[in-house]
């Protein structure tokens, strides 16, 4: 994650902060020493068992190997996110998270999946920006700039990393 983003990060996270990851890491090992409540999801069982030791009991750190949303049905103009339901329980009302953070695979359908999930004032994080999924001329992830339209955007550059960042109005 860009360091201007970490920084920013830090300064927004104290023990009550609810964070929801996908993809884990180094960052998972970083936030959950900030906050009590983190849940982190990882696709790769070797990484899991990687990062799991390094983490303390109150972090929920699931293994979910199966694609996070399911194939778009017709009628719907993105995707379908009742997996991601599935994954994070019922017991997860929306607007429950102050920090998403998507690093991981399915980037566009975690957004979709979980945007409902975060607070007004939330901020959605996308790292490895320049992981293009769904490019469009301008190189962005478009399905995502559009769910987001209106949020404030923030863009992070280095020549090694790319981290964007959104704040739910």
């Amino acid at each position: 994650m860009h360091d201007g983003v970490i920084n920013f990060l830090k300064n927004k996270i104290n023990k009550n902060t609810k964070i929801l990851e996908f993809g884990s890491g180094d960052s998972t090992i970083f936030f959950s020493k900030l906050t009590n409540y983190l849940i982190s999801i990882e696709h790769n069982i070797d990484w899991y068992n990687r990062i799991k030791p390094k983490l303390s009991a109150q972090v929920r750190y699931i293994i979910n190997k199966i694609n996070y949303v399911s194939a778009p049905p017709a009628d719907k103009r993105f995707y379908n996110c009742d997996t991601i339901d599935q994954i994070l329980g019922q017991d997860t009302p929306d607007e429950s998270f102050d920090i998403i953070i998507i690093d991981g695979i399915h980037r566009v359908n975690c957004a979709y999946g979980t945007v409902n999930k975060l607070k007004k004032g939330g901020i959605l994080v996308l790292d490895d920006a320049n992981r293009i999924e769904n490019p469009a001329t301008d190189g962005s992830y478009m399905p995502i700039k559009l769910l987001v339209k209106g949020w404030k955007e923030h863009r992070f550059r280095s020549s090694d990393r790319n981290t964007d960042y959104w704040i739910k109005p």
